[in-house]
């Protein structure tokens, strides 16, 4: 993972909040973290919370493992992703010319200010701020 202290900061929000505490296990790998749980219910309430604190984008798919064509009972397994944004504070990021006009026309080369629920960019130029 290229952006650790994001990681460090997720870990910190889920500690505070108690958001990590349903799940059976919590197994890190080269693309982040993977968090396995007993039931549906859990794994969405975490997903929910953080597309509440951290600016990302999830995904969810559901695979089907049996069915029961006599009592019509179908057993699927559920899989949550969510993507967050790559960068952290103090980032330099370059942005694409249209994204950059799209803002306020502040320049391709920004800095990222803060991340909160969304990205704040400032051009370190002008120092003109986006969100």
């Amino acid at each position: 993972v290229s952006h650790k202290k994001t990681l460090f900061y997720l870990e910190q929000l889920l500690l505070k909040h108690q958001t990590h505490q349903p799940a059976l296990r919590v197994k890190g790998n080269r693309y982040g973290l993977d968090f396995f749980f007993a039931h549906k219910q859990e794994a969405v309430k975490l997903v929910e919370f953080l597309v509440a604190v951290i600016p990302c984008h999830s995904k969810a798919s559901r695979e089907l493992i049996s069915h029961d064509t006599h009592n019509n009972t179908y057993n699927y397994k559920h899989t949550f992703s969510v993507e967050i944004v790559p960068i952290c504070k103090d980032s330099l990021v370059c942005l694409p010319l249209k994204l950059a006009q799209s803002l306020g026309h502040i320049g391709q080369l920004v800095l990222c200010h803060r991340i909160s629920t969304s990205v704040q960019l400032v051009d370190p130029q002008t120092i003109q701020s986006e969100v």
